[in-house]
């Protein structure tokens, strides 16, 4: 499934570990096959909506049941 890295703007940050972690696991053709799009609810609800889909981990596939994921609310003490 071949898939294009975007520019990025002059303000984002420059491509770490995590980063090339995800590069090489898309290229062993690890990680969402289809479906699992997540779309936000209304708000200010704090659930995501994720649709059923195929995933491929470690190399087996699995399905992903449809269903709602709630967020929960950030800690007020630590800063973000």
């Amino acid at each position: 499934m071949p898939f294009t890295i975007p520019k990025p703007p002059p303000t984002m940050r420059i491509p770490d570990v995590v980063d090339l972690d995800i590069l090489v696991q898309g290229i062993k053709g690890e990680g969402v096959i289809s479906g699992c799009a997540v779309t936000a609810q209304g708000s200010p609800n704090m659930t995501l909506a994720v649709a059923a889909g195929t995933v491929r981990i470690g190399g087996a596939m699995a399905s992903v049941s449809a269903g709602n994921v709630t967020i929960t609310t950030a800690d007020a003490t630590p800063s973000r």
